[in-house]
C-alpha cells in the first residue's frame, strides 16, 4: 500500500488471539511511497527508503500522514540505511553516501561515529561519517579496509565487533580498534 506501519512488539495493543494465531492492526502508518528496504530507527525517528531510492523520516510517535523527505546526496539509496544521530548513512551507486569510490553492496553499519560498509570489490571499509570535505564529487579514502571472501552483505556493529556476511554464506568478524 506504500505505507510504513508500526505494530506493538509485545503483541498486546491492537492485537487479538484468534485460535492460537495472533492478529494485530497497525498502531500507526505513514505514506512513504512504498518501503523497499528495511527501515532504521534512531531515537524517535524511523528512516525508510522507497523503491525509487528516496529517503523519508517518520516520527516514531506515528502522526498519520506522509513521511518527511530527507535531502540525499547521491543518485538514490540502493541499500538499507543505518542511523546514529546526527547521521543517516546508506549506499548508493556511486559509493557509500559519497564517502568512498567503490559502489556499496551492503547495508552500512554505524557505531561510535564510524561507518562500516561492504563494497563491490569484495572489501569491508570504514569511513568517518562527516566525509572529508564538501566539494562536489569529492570522495574519501577509507580509514581502514580488509578483504572479505565473496560479495559482502549487511554489516552489523555490536559488542566491539564488526560482522559482515557474504554471498558464500559465511560470516566474517573483525575486532574494533581500542
Amino acid at each position: 500500500s506504500g505505507n510504513l506501519a508500526a505494530y506493538d512488539a509485545a503483541g498486546v495493543t491492537g492485537c487479538s488471539d484468534g485460535g492460537g494465531v495472533l492478529s494485530c492492526t497497525p498502531l500507526w502508518s505513514a505514506g512513504v511511497g512504498g518501503v523497499a528496504r528495511t527501515p532504521a530507527v534512531d531515537g524517535a525517528t524511523v528512516f525508510a527508503v522507497s523503491g525509487a531510492g528516496a529517503l523519508s523520516a517518520v516520527p516514531v510517535a506515528g502522526a498519520p500522514g506522509p513521511g518527511r523527505p530527507v535531502a540525499w546526496t547521491g543518485q538514490g539509496v540502493t541499500t538499507e540505511v543505518a542511523a546514529e544521530r546526527p547521521w543517516v548513512i546508506g549506499g548508493s551507486a556511486e559509493g557509500p553516501a559519497g564517502l568512498g569510490p567503490a559502489a556499496a553492496t551492503s547495508a552500512p553499519g554505524i557505531a561510535n561515529g564510524v561507518v562500516y560498509v561492504g563494497t563491490a570489490d569484495g572489501r569491508i571499509q570504514d569511513f568517518a561519517p562527516d566525509g572529508c570535505g564538501t566539494l562536489p564529487g569529492l570522495t574519501c579514502p577509507p580509514l581502514w579496509s580488509a578483504p572479505v571472501a565473496g560479495a559482502p552483505s549487511s554489516v552489523i556493529v555490536a559488542n566491539g565487533r564488526v560482522v559482515v556476511g557474504n554471498d558464500t554464506g559465511s560470516l566474517v568478524s573483525f575486532g574494533l580498534p581500542a
